[in-house]
């Protein structure tokens, strides 16, 4: 399975600006952008906090608008459509080949 809201809310505090999941044969990969580094630009503690909560409500409200298709395919499209509203790039990938996973239409 992919990423988490809570994995991906995890990159505002994260000194390092990639997070990988293994999980099965499955690399997952996400990175900071300019864009969202630009966002975190002056945030407070607090205002962190919050963007984390955002960045986990759009998560979870895509999860389970998805959660129908089974848990895989439901944190696949709420990573996908995470990622691309907060300006994350996203991989996923075997065999040492990762792809970019396309921005949601």
């Amino acid at each position: 399975m992919s990423f988490s809201g809570g994995d991906l809310s995890a990159l505002i505090w994260q000194t390092q600006p990639v997070s990988l999941v293994q999980s099965g044969e499955t690399l997952f990969v996400v990175a900071r952008t300019a864009e969202f580094n630009k966002h975190l630009e002056g945030m407070d503690h607090l205002d962190k906090d919050d963007f984390a909560i955002e960045i986990e409500g759009t998560w979870d409200e895509e999860y389970q608008a998805k959660e129908s298709e089974g848990q895989v395919a439901a944190a696949e499209s709420a990573t996908r459509v995470t990622c691309a509203k907060y300006h994350l790039v996203y991989y996923r990938g075997q065999g040492g080949k990762l792809t970019k996973s396309e921005n949601p239409r």
